[in-house]
């Protein structure tokens, strides 16, 4: 069998956190820990972990096709069918992360991954947030892209925090930009981050119904408001059974055929 290993010069993590940066490269190992004991066909499998004394080590389940990012550079956006595929995968393996207590908080195209037969499995748990009871996480983690209004007022992150995101992402697979658009760095950033606190994204002409009112029931300022904000059983319940998911067979969802890029 063959793998992927993450390295992580040891001096290099150090000199981050020193810069005052966010990193907890032994809460990488837990998250992923947990999440690889019942396993899940979307998430990424850590095999081993191991250090000398300059680096450490995660041996991962290989993904050699890539990530979404590129697919997503090279095509612009997906075709309806195949941003439903995705968009249900990435959901079905986040709603199985929260069920393990852990917040992503950094999800994005680029921590998707491909198997050899095109299927998802999210990666990079570098942010992930263990949810001990009745805590949050109100560290500023993550893309600025997808940071939720409850970040941005430095209020706690938790489950709904993911839901947000995913509400991006499908607005960014089907239109090919964000819905909170600007460009990259500095004061854009802030101006973007207003946009985001006012709730002030449109859709263009020719949004399939049912896709424009998942990303508006995902893009809810108020996190307790969001579809499926409520987690457990119910909440990926509540997402599961929204009408953009009508021509989905969620049993086969990790078995039956991938549909084509296009």
């Amino acid at each position: 069998q063959t793998y992927a290993i993450k390295a992580l010069d040891k001096a290099h993590v150090l000199r981050y956190k020193q810069q005052g940066n966010k990193v907890d490269v032994q809460n990488e190992r837990k998250a992923l820990m947990r999440l690889s004991r019942p396993g899940h066909p979307g998430v990424v499998r850590l095999f081993w972990a191991m250090q000398d004394q300059a680096s450490l080590y995660f041996v991962l389940e290989l993904c050699p096709k890539g990530d979404m990012t590129t697919v997503l550079r090279r095509l612009g956006s997906f075709s309806l069918p195949c941003a439903r595929f995705y968009f249900a995968q990435i959901l079905d393996a986040v709603c199985f992360i929260h069920s393990q207590g852990i917040v992503h908080r950094d999800l994005k195209p680029d921590n998707f991954l491909f198997t050899d037969q095109w299927r998802i499995k999210i990666t990079d748990f570098g942010s992930a947030k263990i949810v001990e009871p009745a805590e949050g996480a109100t560290s500023f983690v993550g893309s600025p892209q997808y940071v939720s209004p409850e970040i941005l007022a430095h209020q706690a992150a938790s489950y709904p925090t993911d839901l947000w995101s995913l509400g991006i992402i499908l607005y960014q697979v089907i239109a090919g930009h964000f819905p909170f658009d600007s460009p990259t760095g500095g004061i854009a950033h802030y101006l973007m981050w207003q946009r985001v606190l006012k709730g002030a994204y449109s859709f263009e002409e020719g949004w399939d119904d049912p896709a424009r009112e998942m990303v508006r029931a995902l893009l809810v300022n108020d996190p307790s408001q969001r579809l499926g904000a409520g987690g457990g059983e119910e909440g990926a319940r509540q997402l599961r059974q929204h009408k953009f998911f009508d021509q989905l067979d969620w049993p086969s969802l990790w078995t039956c055929e991938v549909p084509a890029f296009e």
